[in-house]
């Protein structure tokens, strides 16, 4: 298994002013992003749509950041300064741009299969799957401490997982 390089010089010095905010007292800002609009059906994006109009029925103050076919820049900055970045809920494991929001310090959260766990190795990335959703972001919304911990847990692997260092080395074996 080979991680995905992430440019942690460019990211690590993105500015990072986390405020952990709650859903009910302040908006919450949630991030998802595709490459195009054929990306849509590929991370499953519609339960994601429909979890967070949900929470938003119930009260919750969601500020939800959909980036379809954007500049990447664009994206990591809204990704620094948001609560929670959701990826994907279909393919069953992270991609680049769940490690680069750990590397910003914004929790990640995506499926992960059950039989890729072996490979995740301490993986700081909140499982949700398509019964879980709804109430595991309702929880990461109420919870700051747990949103403060999976932070700093998620900037801690990027840096020993998806440094181009580490990787060249996994390369050379």
């Amino acid at each position: 298994f080979i991680p995905y390089f992430i440019d942690l010089m460019k990211i690590l010095h993105a500015p990072n002013n986390k405020k952990y905010n709650k859903g009910f007292s302040n908006s919450f800002v949630i991030t998802h992003a595709i490459n195009s609009e054929g990306a849509y059906n590929h991370k499953d994006s519609e339960i994601i749509i429909k979890a967070i109009e949900s929470l938003k029925k119930k009260g919750l103050k969601i500020n939800f950041k959909f980036f379809v076919g954007s500049n990447h820049e664009t994206i990591l900055k809204e990704i620094a300064k948001s609560d929670l970045h959701i990826d994907q809920m279909k393919i069953g494991w992270y991609v680049t741009i769940s490690a680069e929001a750990m590397a910003l310090g914004t929790p990640s959260a995506c499926y992960i299969r059950p039989d890729l766990e072996k490979y995740s190795k301490n993986l700081p990335i909140i499982r949700l799957n398509k019964s879980n959703i709804t109430q595991t972001i309702e929880n990461l919304i109420l919870d700051n401490d747990k949103r403060k911990n999976i932070s700093q847990k998620g900037i801690a692997y990027a840096k020993e997982t998806h440094n181009g260092p580490v990787i060249a080395k996994k390369l050379l074996k």
